[in-house]
This record gives C-alpha cells, structure tokens and sequence, in this order.
C-alpha cells in the first residue's frame, strides 16, 4: 500500500495499460491481461480502488481506452474475417475496463470524479456501439457471452451513476440511451434475463426526468418498457 501510493505505482500501471492497448488495438494480449489485474485488485483491495478513483490520469485513461476499444466493436457488423477478428480479440479489454468502471462508479463520493470524464457519455457510447444480436458476426460463443458481461456492467454503471441523480438521469436521455436499450432488448444477448432486470431498473429511474418527458415520449418508452414487464419472472 505505502508503494502504492508514495511511488505513484498505480498511474504508472495505468499508462502502461494505454500505452499496450495503443501498440496494437484490438489485439494485444498484454492490454488484456493487464486490465484483468487491475479490476481485480479494485475489487479486492478497497485502498486500491480510492487510490484509481481520486486520480484523474487513471480515470482518463481508463475514459480514451475504452472509447478506443468500444469502437472496434462496430467492426462486428462488417463481413471482414480480420475486422471479426480485431473486433472479438478487443471484447476483453473493453469487459475488463467497463467492469472496473462499474465498481468504481458504486461509491456515491466518487460518482462526481467520474462526471469530469463523462462516464455517462462514455457508457451510452459503448451500448450504441455494440450491434444487435441478429446482426452481429461474433466468431465464439466466448465472444458472444464477453459482450453480455460488457453490456450487464456497463447498465449497472448506468444505474449507480443516474440514482437519484437528475442531471446525470436528463443526460443519458439526450444522449439516446432508450434508443441504445431498444437495440439490445433481443434475447440473444440475455439468456439469463439479467440484462432484462437492468432495463427495467434504469428505465424506473428515467421515467423520473420532468424535463425529459418530450424526449421519452418520442422515444415510445411505454411500449418499450411494459413488455420488459409482462416478460419478467
């Protein structure tokens, strides 16, 4: 602990981890495996996580990877073998960051440090990024069951950061997080109904947006979320 944080240890790990994931996007091992250590330290060691939540240069470059790799994901819909590939090779990367993300983001204190790097912004954007279920040309079931824990940590950042938080709940609104739900409500991706049970949460919380009511309205949300619930068990 004590060279963690007199050493400055953990923005250093952090660098190295942007500086592996930009060497070959999509496709470096190491970046994995990296990101693998950290969220698993953050889960483990609390003094861990308070040393990466109180440093900007780790949530930023937690922010720009992610962007990176959440992009590549939009390479699933093109019918290139190595598009495929890079696509597949970068799912765990971007699991391993959004679920490090999601743990932080459970801490009320820390909620406001993650607004400076817009991670409602950035949690949308990875939802909008991944292709539907019918249209996706994952290569492995591994691939398939890798976006699934993408997609259930990054709605529990969602709900963790729009809890009884107004402007972050108007935000995600005028961002199209409905539209980005809307194209992940296929079974394919939720055969255990969790991302279902994530839905409903996040879309309670929005339903509460006054100033947001138009844009709910022109999204159809009610014919949206009253099947989620006639579904549920």
């Amino acid at each position: 602990c004590f060279l963690f944080k007199n050493f400055q240890i953990v923005p250093r790990l952090f660098s190295l981890l942007e500086d592996l994931s930009l060497l070959a996007p999509g496709c470096c091992t190491n970046s994995i495996k990296l990101s693998l250590l950290l969220s698993t330290t953050c889960l483990q060691e609390p003094l861990f996580m308070k040393l990466v939540c109180t440093d900007n240069h780790c949530l930023e470059v937690m922010s720009r990877t992610l962007n990176c790799n959440s992009m590549l994901l939009i390479s699933a819909n093109s019918g290139s073998k190595r598009a495929i590939t890079k696509c597949d090779c970068s799912l765990g990367l971007l699991c391993n960051l959004v679920s490090m993300i999601s743990q932080i983001s459970t801490d009320v204190e820390v909620r406001n440090q993650l607004d400076h790097v817009d991670t409602v912004d950035m949690m949308i954007r990875v939802l909008s990024c991944i292709p539907s279920f019918s249209q996706a040309n994952f290569t492995t079931v591994h691939a398939v069951s890798t976006v699934q824990d993408v997609v259930v940590s990054t709605l529990k950042c969602l709900v963790n950061m729009c809890q009884l938080n107004r402007k972050r709940q108007e935000k995600s609104i005028e961002l199209g997080v409905i539209q980005a739900l809307r194209k992940l409500s296929d079974e394919g991706y939720d055969q255990e109904g969790m991302i279902k049970n994530l839905f409903i949460v996040l879309l309670r919380d929005l339903a509460f947006c006054k100033n947001s009511y138009k844009i709910l309205l022109e999204s159809n949300i009610i014919s949206f979320y009253f099947p989620l619930l006639q579904d549920r068990d």
